[in-house]
């Protein structure tokens, strides 16, 4: 890694030059270029690989902790390549509708320059969007930015953390459309036709964006989820199952406790406990929200939760608490029942059986 960084400082400040040039002129940088020899596209492909390089170092902060590094970086080296492969064939595929004459190899060393630029204002706008999210919200900022959803309505620095993402997106395809005029210089088309493959471009292009952003989140996940999703829940468990009994606190007030387990084909769950306490006129909740993967193994079923997080509200305040809960791995032995009144499914621990019944 050492030897690689020396590499990468040693080339910055030419990297910086071309960097500038670009930005100033696109289509007068590739011009001039000879990019038919192979020093041209070494020279392309380094460009690209520092862009990479830089980019993985900046977003360090974000990877998901007791990572292997190594191992991250190179995971998102490739997936960066594959990606930039995917979406060269989008553009390659919008020219030839056309009539566009240049061939892929062509198209791809153009592409190293110009998606470095886009790469690299993402990376920009991905971690001020981060560090915006970490201050405004930093109980649920590491589920967000391990790709999932927090309970509870949207808090302002989720808001701002998806709309500064939105708005890199925008001024990567901004920058798309300043440098399509490269594009359509090399092809030797006309304004008309070269519209026509910006707008088949910005219509496929979202295609392999997709694939990139969900094979990312996929390596930003802890790996155990991972793992958990290999022992795959049984059909007859997919679907919503809920179970409402009534419970004293404490001090022994009653109140009315709701559980509900739903599972999804792919073995993701989501579970959410609810305590209503009923005081006078009023009622207190306390909420518990777990999403996460489930893998069964016998009659095993082990849930991993993702995010795990806690509630408090009441229907006489406008106040609502929310914070963060261990993320520790749920083990039971389970059974479908299959009754003549219906299906109940019992999950079993050290503290007791409790069954849940189907829900819509």
């Amino acid at each position: 890694m050492k030897e690689l960084f020396d590499k990468a400082l040693h080339a910055l400040p030419a990297y910086v030059s071309d960097v500038l040039e670009i930005l100033s002129g696109p289509k007068a940088f590739i011009e001039s270029r000879d990019l038919a020899t192979a020093e041209s596209a070494r020279e392309a492909y380094t460009f690209l690989a520092i862009t990479v390089f830089l980019s993985l170092i900046a977003q360090v902060s974000i990877l998901p902790e007791q990572k292997d590094y190594l191992l991250s970086f190179a995971s998102l080296a490739v997936m960066s390549a594959f990606g930039l492969i995917l979406m060269s064939v989008v553009l390659y595929f919008s020219w030839r509708i056309v009539g566009g004459k240049l061939s892929f190899k062509i198209f791809f060393i153009v592409s190293c320059y110009f998606a470095s630029v886009s790469t690299l204002l993402l990376t920009v706008f991905t971690l001020i969007a981060a560090g915006f999210l970490k201050y405004l919200d930093p109980d649920n900022a590491t589920q967000i930015l391990h790709g999932a959803v927090p309970v509870g309505p949207p808090s302002s620095g989720t808001v701002g953390f998806l709309l500064i993402t939105c708005i890199g997106f925008l001024a990567a395809y901004v920058w798309i459309f300043v440098a399509w005029g490269a594009y359509r210089r090399l092809n030797n088309s006309t304004r008309g036709r070269s519209a026509i493959a910006l707008t088949v471009f910005t219509l496929l292009s979202p295609i392999p964006l997709a694939i990139q952003v969900l094979m990312q989140q996929n390596l930003m996940s802890e790996p155990d989820h991972r793992a958990a999703a290999r022992g795959r829940i049984p059909l007859e468990m997919v679907g919503s199952w809920k179970a409402t009994y009534p419970a004293t606190d404490s001090a022994g007030i009653p109140s009315i406790e709701t559980a509900t387990y739903k599972f999804g084909p792919g073995g993701d769950y989501d579970r959410i406990h609810q305590k209503s306490l009923k005081q006078g006129t009023c009622t207190n909740t306390a909420e518990e929200n777990a999403h996460g993967q489930a893998s069964v193994d016998g009659s095993t079923l082990t849930l991993v939760p993702r995010t795990h997080l806690g509630a408090r509200y009441g229907s006489c305040s406008s106040e609502r608490s929310v914070s963060t809960l261990n993320l520790d791995k749920e083990i039971y032995s389970f059974e479908i029942q299959h009754q003549a009144t219906g299906w109940l499914l019992c999950l079993t621990d050290r503290y007791g059986q409790q069954c849940f019944l189907p829900a819509p």
